[in-house]
């Protein structure tokens, strides 16, 4: 009877004993998953943050990989070109086989659209961006040895709105031997007087 009595409270405190080491495993394994998944949260955030960081800046590759253009909607003090202020508005910057050849240069037009003065430099707003897709172009040479010739390009446009709301689609053509832009305003008919022009720096 005393053996028994004294293992008793032996077995409850092994009981015990195994049932409290279980709760701490158990808290352990609950705080790991909570530590997963603050992680786990801390990285989408951080992945949105990135996103919205790069989301004002767009670029494309000639067919060959030759030309690289990139367009960026942003401030000149954080591109380093403070010559044309400090106001957000786009640039733009070439290389070619990785070397920078046009560094970052401003785009914009000012003009007048039925009277109205209308200015697309800044207080642009990016509404789409076209998928870059490849263009193949037929022309035809007066003199020379070829009558025909082809020229391959990747045509990449973007589209802003300014702040009266009306549309700017700026067009790139990036050729293995070159880079093209030009500006469309789409209208019924609408005549639009370009007054002023960004150039390149």
């Amino acid at each position: 009877v005393c053996a028994t009595c004294f293992s008793l409270p032996s077995y409850f405190m092994s009981t015990l004993w195994q049932r409290q080491q279980a709760d701490d495993e158990a808290r352990m394994q609950q705080n790991s998953l909570l530590r997963l998944y603050f992680f786990v949260l801390l990285a989408l955030c951080l992945t949105r943050t990135v996103n919205a960081r790069t989301e004002q800046r767009w670029k494309a590759s000639s067919p060959g990989g030759i030309n690289e253009i990139v367009v960026a909607l942003d401030s000149g003090k954080n591109l380093g070109n403070t010559d044309y202020g400090e106001d957000e508005r786009l640039y733009f910057k070439v290389s070619h086989h990785g070397f920078l050849v046009i560094p970052w240069s401003p785009l914009g037009v000012q003009g007048g659209l039925e009277g109205a003065n209308m200015n697309f430099v800044n207080g642009l707003d990016f509404t789409q961006a076209d998928p870059v897709q490849e263009v193949v172009e037929t022309y035809y040479i007066p003199h020379g040895k070829r009558r025909e010739d082809t020229a391959r390009s990747n045509l990449l446009v973007l589209r802003f709105a300014n702040s009266e709301e009306r549309e700017m689609h700026v067009v790139f053509k990036i050729f293995d031997d070159g880079v093209a832009f030009s500006y469309y305003f789409p209208g019924k008919g609408e005549l639009f007087t370009i007054t002023g022009m960004l150039l390149c720096a």
